[in-house]
């Protein structure tokens, strides 16, 4: 009996537990303020429609699409001239392109339909705007939090 009560207390007794980490999506840009706007604005946007979490994976000077190829990065963002079918793309110049899993994978079907949201809403004239900021020495999540609550858009 003095066992039993002395299990069931050992059970019964408060003790951190296991986290359960959800999905995570790896998205590629370099260190420009406009790739580090585009960074926080689609990572904020995804994760407060979604709840998905995203980590920003650090270009490098690898060549647009690479470490989509190698499985390092879920999507890229950029600037300038898209390359061959964006997933998304902004006035000629932001862009979005994917690897198979935010499209495929059924624990992100929710991102395709976050990210064209997005897409339709963002103007290239509040991205310079925001990138303005971000060049003049202000944080880009700080930044791109701020801009998506002022729009009312999370």
């Amino acid at each position: 009996m003095r066992l039993l009560v002395l299990l069931s207390l050992l059970f019964l007794a408060p003790c951190q537990g296991w986290s359960c980490f959800g999905p995570k999506l790896y998205i590629a840009a370099d260190t420009s303020p406009q790739q580090q706007v585009l960074y926080g604005l689609v990572s904020i946007y995804i994760r407060e429609k979604t709840g998905i979490e995203s980590e920003l994976v650090p270009r490098d000077g690898a060549p647009v699409g690479e470490l989509i190829r190698l499985g390092r990065a879920d999507l890229e963002v950029g600037s300038g001239p898209a390359p061959q079918h964006p997933i998304w793309q902004v006035a000629q110049t932001a862009w979005l392109i994917s690897g198979p899993r935010p499209v495929n994978e059924l624990q992100f079907s929710l991102v395709p339909r976050a990210l064209e949201r997005l897409e339709q809403r963002l103007t290239s004239q509040q991205i310079a705007g925001l990138v303005n900021r971000v060049a003049a020495g202000e944080p880009p999540l700080a930044v791109a939090r701020d801009f998506l609550q002022r729009q009312d858009w999370i």
